[in-house]
């Protein structure tokens, strides 16, 4: 008699490796924000607040912060007063510096951003913040 797998004991097999791969590639993905989901949160955040400041000037209303976050502590909602749904502070994504600047990591970069005169500004020199854009 032949010693060989049976078809059964082959899909176990890659089953079990398609679901490890699965989960490897899962926490590479998602361990660290990419350029892409870094460009959507600044053009979310930014279309926001503009939309917030159109409604509060007719309203004769001031927009003088965007959250109320603590500075320098994972897991705060931040910028609750602008989005719909805050976005959570962390070390790998927004972590908020002082009442009025950002920073986000992404893919191993930092970037500084100010609200300032109500506009989110990017704050870095090279060109970081036209990657952003």
């Amino acid at each position: 008699m032949k010693k060989a797998f049976s078809l059964f004991e082959a899909i176990i097999v890659i089953s079990i490796l398609a679901f490890v791969f699965a989960f490897i590639l899962y926490n590479y993905t998602f361990s660290s924000k990419s350029l892409t989901q870094a460009k959507i949160e600044v053009a979310l955040i930014r279309a926001s607040l503009n939309e917030k400041i159109t409604k509060n000037l007719l309203q004769n209303k001031v927009l003088t912060t965007i959250d109320n976050a603590q500075i320098n502590k994972e897991n705060e909602k931040l910028f609750k007063y602008i989005l719909n749904e805050a976005i959570l502070s962390s070390q790998k994504g927004w972590i908020k510096l002082s009442n009025t600047s950002y920073l986000l990591n992404y893919d191993n970069k930092k970037v500084k951003f100010e609200y300032k005169n109500n506009h989110f500004i990017c704050l870095e020199k090279n060109n970081i913040c036209k990657e952003l854009e």
